[in-house]
């Protein structure tokens, strides 16, 4: 049987009908299955397609990208039957968006599973170098980690957990933004301790980020989303970026898992699951464009399932990149400048208030003024 795997966002695509999802964003015919997995990431998918093939990658791995979501069959789960998959082949690899959020739906069911009753601290480390290109980035960012775990206090208070990179552009800063979102067992880490000893150990990088969220759910969802998708938007579009990103990550690990956590699984696998087969989707979508009672019903539960899975809370920001020491010398020389002006305001307020109410203006203007003189 086709690999298992459960709708995902990116596949919302049944909107469509069956004639136009055959036809690919760069107008070549594709089989209907495929186009209805990748339809809601399809140009993106072009632009990384096209850079695996600059990238001399292997040609069967390129069949097994063009083949994602072949072959694919509507399942039913016999003890709910309101419950459906898609069955189909996957590629499986790591830039594919649909196979992507397969894989960090279940590291989060994993992680999920491991802490259900343990508090979990969140750190995210980043580096603010700015002279390096994306590999050395990254192998610095990944050294840097490991020298952060031989530090004693580290050794006394995190007991174990995984870490996953994520990179990003800054086109404020013209330059690649690395980080590592960390999920932890944890006891008390104060951070400004750990921004200390990552200063010391970078010797460039001084903002980090920890804290207890209330929510694990949260976290977990958005580390596991983001840090198994490695091409972030922010590059995607740029054929120069996109290359150096898929060279910079060959033969990286996406999630590590580190102290107690080392040689835990991070995938399940539910394929041991009975599923029953209803249709293939290729034909349940002709028949619903046929206006099939039982293709309508099945798809429109699909609808609805992409639709749930598509709303969801809020999501806990990632840090901005952190500022240089110049720029936060800067800020830091603004804001007393500001607050010098501030306090020579404060000081007069008292007399420029009687001035202003000295003044012919009409009352609204002589409210106005009189208002926004202190700041």
């Amino acid at each position: 049987m086709p690999h298992l795997h459960s709708l995902e966002p990116q596949e919302r695509n049944v909107d469509a009908d069956a004639d136009h999802l055959a036809c690919g964003s760069d107008g070549l015919q594709t089989p209907i299955d495929v186009a209805f997995r990748h339809s809601g990431w399809q140009p993106n998918r072009d632009r990384i397609r096209a850079a695996l093939t600059r990238s001399d990658v292997a040609q069967s791995r390129l069949d097994h990208w063009d083949g994602c979501g072949a072959d694919a069959w509507v399942l039913r789960d016999p003890e709910n039957p309101e419950r459906l998959k898609i069955a189909s082949t996957t590629c499986k690899d790591r830039f594919c968006v649909p196979c992507a959020d397969q894989r960090s739906a279940k590291i989060g069911r994993r992680i999920r599973d491991k802490i259900s009753a343990t508090a979990i601290s969140f750190l995210t480390l980043t580096l603010a170098d700015n002279d390096i290109n994306l590999t050395g980035l990254l192998d610095k960012l990944f050294r840097s980690f490991r020298c952060l775990r031989q530090w004693p206090r580290w050794q006394t208070t995190v007991q174990g957990g995984v870490a996953f990179v994520e990179i990003k552009w800054n086109d404020n800063t013209n330059r690649w933004h690395p980080h590592l979102h960390v999920i932890m067992e944890a006891d008390y880490l104060a951070q400004a301790a750990i921004a200390e000893r990552w200063h010391t150990i970078t010797g460039t990088s001084f903002i980090v980020d920890i804290r207890r969220p209330r929510d694990n759910a949260n976290v977990i969802h958005y580390v596991t989303k983001y840090g198994s998708k490695p091409l972030n938007n922010s590059f995607v579009k740029n054929p120069e970026r996109l290359d150096e990103a898929i060279a910079s990550l060959h033969g990286r690990h996406l999630a590590t898992a580190f102290g107690s956590w080392r040689g835990w699984c991070l995938h399940d696998d539910d394929e041991h699951e009975k599923w029953l087969p209803v249709d293939t989707l290729n034909s349940l979508l002709r028949r619903e464009a046929r206006g099939d009672p039982e293709a309508v019903k099945i798809m429109e539960k699909l609808r609805c399932t992409t639709r749930n899975a598509t709303t969801t809370k809020p999501e806990p920001r990632a840090p901005p990149p952190p500022p240089t020491k110049p720029s936060q010398s800067l800020m830091n020389a603004r804001r007393f400048a500001s607050d010098a002006v501030a306090n020579l305001l404060a000081s007069r307020s008292s007399n420029l208030s009687e001035s202003c109410s000295a003044l012919p203006v009409p009352p609204t203007t002589k409210k106005v003024v009189c208002e926004t003189l202190p700041f």
